[in-house]
């Protein structure tokens, strides 16, 4: 009697687990997938003789660029998504380590990530300077004091930027982060990642350490200077060819696309293309421009390279301008 009084209750034991894993089970398969995005956004300045504004003057400078980015850290960036552990990592990167060192950069003063606090009473204290030391203003001030005064050396020795290897070799998982964090709540699965976003203020001509080197591609090379634009425009004009882009396919024309992985995950908005073609009062002095030259390689290359999405855009004429296509392009609804 014993016997089966036992073998009875093991039984019971035994069903009420398999019910509970079951039930478990079904909870979690019936667990809804939230994504949640936390920005990882790098500004990259392009240190070449374009920032030369008696050679190239433009309605806005590059430190107006940076500031507006870093004021708009909050509320827009970090209160785009609503969610109470932000990560988003705002920072500039540069070309090249080597500009590190050639201009003294203190590159502690020139990033913001916000998931170093440990809570998140701690990130909203810092960012409404509830603790009465106005930490946050100092940082924002010290990031734009630290590139003007970057900017200031690279103006008196301008160093180049070699973009193609930029984007080929130091673009990697130290400062793109392609990584998902799954929590696992009640009702909800959240699953963490990042929008990776570059804010490349260049000019569009590309300079390379490959200069003149087409790796046996007569049309395809590692560079994009004032001479190839001139050099496309005369062969399509002589070709008789009515497009532009047929003439650019037909023809192999291109930069050499990069060999990154990585790029798959970075978002690249390019600010601000300089065309050399036209007058000062902004008048084309011939067609096609140099500017939708430049626009169809950079078009082609970045999709070309894997690049997720790419975007360029020409001289902005204020910095209200200028965010108003950063937020389109990120994505970012500003809340009046």
């Amino acid at each position: 009697m014993r016997k089966y009084i036992s073998i009875i209750f093991t039984s019971i034991i035994i069903y009420s687990l398999i019910s509970c894993g079951n039930a478990t089970d079904k909870k979690v398969a019936q667990n809804k997938d939230i994504d949640i995005e936390h920005f990882n956004i790098i500004i990259v300045p392009d240190l070449s003789n374009r920032i030369d504004n008696n050679r190239f003057p433009k309605p806005i400078d590059d430190s107006q660029f940076v500031s507006a980015l870093i004021d708009d850290i909050y509320p827009n960036i970090l209160k785009n998504r609503v969610d109470i552990n932000q990560t988003d990592k705002i920072q500039m990167k540069f070309t090249s380590s080597k500009i590190i060192n050639l201009y003294d950069i203190n590159n502690s003063k020139l990033k913001f990530d916000f998931g170093d606090f440990k809570s998140q009473v701690d990130r909203i204290k810092y960012l409404v300077n509830r603790d009465n030391k106005a930490e946050f203003s100092h940082d924002k001030d010290a990031f734009k004091t630290e590139f003007s005064r970057v900017l200031a050396k690279a103006r008196a020795k301008t160093c180049g930027a070699d973009l193609w290897t930029f984007f080929n070799n130091d673009l990697n998982k130290t400062c793109i982060h392609n990584e998902v964090r799954t929590i696992e709540g009640k009702k909800f699965r959240y699953h963490h990642k990042y929008k990776n976003i570059i804010v490349l203020l260049t000019d569009g001509y590309v300079e390379a350490g490959l200069y003149g080197k087409n790796n046996g591609q007569k049309n395809k090379k590692y560079h994009l200077s004032g001479r190839t634009v001139k050099e496309f425009r005369k062969q399509f004009k002589r070709s008789g060819e009515m497009d532009m882009k047929t003439f650019f396919a037909k023809n192999g024309y291109g930069l050499m696309p990069m060999k990154n992985s990585i790029l798959k995950d970075v978002e690249v908005l390019a600010v601000e293309f300089y065309d050399r073609s036209l007058t000062p009062a902004g008048n084309a002095t011939v067609h096609p421009t140099d500017g939708e030259i430049l626009e169809l390689f950079w078009n082609d290359w970045m999709r070309e390279s894997g690049v997720k999405k790419f975007k360029c855009c020409k001289i902005a004429s204020s910095t209200d301008e200028f965010m108003e296509v950063f937020h389109e392009f990120a994505g970012i609804k500003v809340r009046r």
